[in-house]
C-alpha cells in the first residue's frame, strides 16, 4: 500500500503543529533564556519544514504525472501469492507452558487457514540455568 506524499506530508505537518502547541506551556529555568522546551521546539520545526518539502513534492508530482490517487494497493499487497510472515511474540504455547499465549497461536493458525499466508512464529523463551 502506497500513501501519496502530499497526504503524508500533511500528517507530518499537524504532527510537528501538535509539537509546537504542546510545548509552548513548559515552564522555563529561572535566569535562562531557555528552558526543556527548546529541543522538542527544535525538532517540531524541522519536522514541520520536511514535512511542507514531502506535501511540497508531492503535489508538484501528482501535477507533473496527471495526478495520482491519494493511496494505492500494490498489487502484491492485493494478492500477496506466496508471502511469507514472521511473527515475534514473547507469548506462545510450549511445552513447559501449553496455555501460554493461546489466542497468538489461534490468530496465526486462523489466517494460515485462509491459505494467502505462510506464517512461522519466533517465541523466545528465557532460559534459567538449574543452581
Amino acid at each position: 500500500m502506497r500513501v501519496h506524499d502530499t497526504l503524508l506530508g500533511l500528517f507530518f505537518a499537524a504532527l510537528a503543529v501538535a509539537i509546537l502547541i504542546l510545548t509552548a506551556d513548559f515552564p522555563s529555568f529561572p535566569g535562562q533564556k531557555y528552558g526543556p522546551s527548546l529541543f522538542p521546539r527544535i525538532l517540531g520545526v524541522g519536522i514541520l519544514v520536511c514535512a511542507v518539502v514531502i506535501a511540497w513534492r508531492g503535489w508538484r508530482e501528482s501535477r507533473r504525472t496527471g495526478g495520482r490517487r491519494i493511496v494505492a494497493v500494490d498489487a502484491a499487497f492485493a494478492d500477496p501469492g506466496d508471502a511469507r510472515v514472521l511473527v515475534l511474540s514473547g507469548v506462545f504455547p510450549s511445552s513447559v507452558d501449553p496455555v501460554h499465549g493461546v489466542f497468538v497461536k489461534e490468530r496465526v493458525a486462523a489466517v494460515n487457514r485462509t491459505g494467502r499466508w505462510r506464517m512461522r512464529v519466533v517465541s523466545p523463551q528465557p532460559y534459567v540455568p538449574p543452581i
